[in-house]
């Protein structure tokens, strides 16, 4: 687990999936700590091997990523450490934002919320290594981000501060080129309330969250370009429940 401000730390915890009759129960071994200083945003993906799973932070003050390494041994506590990209630093609200490795584990993006920064990398989910960043184009006050399943497309979503509008939008990015993916922008969704996080759903739709409100946006078909994703705003009801910016992180 991790914080959500600047110098925040991260804990990690054991669960005996045989405890609870098969549900999972922490055990001693509980908010362990791994690493001071970081941002808030965590992601994590299947290393290549289809067994372990890669976990990535981002340093404070830092151009860092650390990937620590999950196998069925136990969590090694040596991350594999990438110095690239722009550096973390200044505000709190620059802490701020999502990261994401996109399905297929060859890609990773994040956006630095009041920086007005978007970054895209190439992620190898053999090393854990970070590399090659390409810059979106800047809008304003970008939080949520994430990959359509096929990872041709990334989605990023915007937060009200100064702005008039919040936006969801859509970039191709199978070129690598920071020009022909700026060029492909497309504006899904405006509205006068702020989009926070996006998420994948286990039926390959992408959510949105919509702060203060009891719907979340869909994306029905995020691997189609342009209109063709078929963003519905009141996509999905939460009855009495009422959505801020997170949703839950793959």
């Amino acid at each position: 687990q991790v914080g959500n401000a600047n110098n925040a730390d991260l804990y990690y915890s054991i669960i005996d999936m045989s405890l609870d009759g098969g549900l999972g129960g922490v055990t001693a071994d509980k908010n362990i700590l791994l690493e001071t200083s970081i941002t808030e945003k965590i992601a994590g993906c299947p290393h290549q091997n289809g067994i372990d799973r890669w976990i990535v932070v981002h340093r404070w003050n830092s151009d860092e990523f650390n990937a620590y390494l999950l196998t069925s041994a136990g969590l090694d506590t040596v991350p594999v450490v990438s110095a690239v990209g722009a550096i973390h630093t200044g505000s709190m609200l620059h802490t701020a934002g999502q990261m994401k490795i996109s399905p297929n584990g060859d890609k990773l993006a994040l956006t630095t919320y009041y920086m007005n920064r978007t970054q895209l990398f190439d992620f190898d989910n053999s090393t854990g290594l970070v590399s090659a960043p390409i810059g979106l184009p800047e809008t304003e006050r970008e939080y949520g981000i994430g990959f359509s399943p096929d990872g041709t497309k990334l989605y990023t979503a915007t937060v009200l501060y100064d702005t008039l509008f919040a936006r969801i939008l859509q970039y191709d990015i199978t070129s690598n080129d920071s020009m022909l993916i700026a060029a492909s922008e497309y504006m899904v969704y405006q509205d006068t309330q702020n989009f926070g996080s996006l998420e994948i759903g286990l039926d390959g739709k992408l959510y949105a969250a919509r702060y203060m409100t009891n719907y979340l946006g869909v994306i029905n078909a995020p691997n189609e370009a342009g209109a063709l994703c078929d963003y519905v705003h009141n996509g999905y009801w939460l009855h009495d429940s009422i959505c801020w910016l997170g949703l839950p992180n793959q």
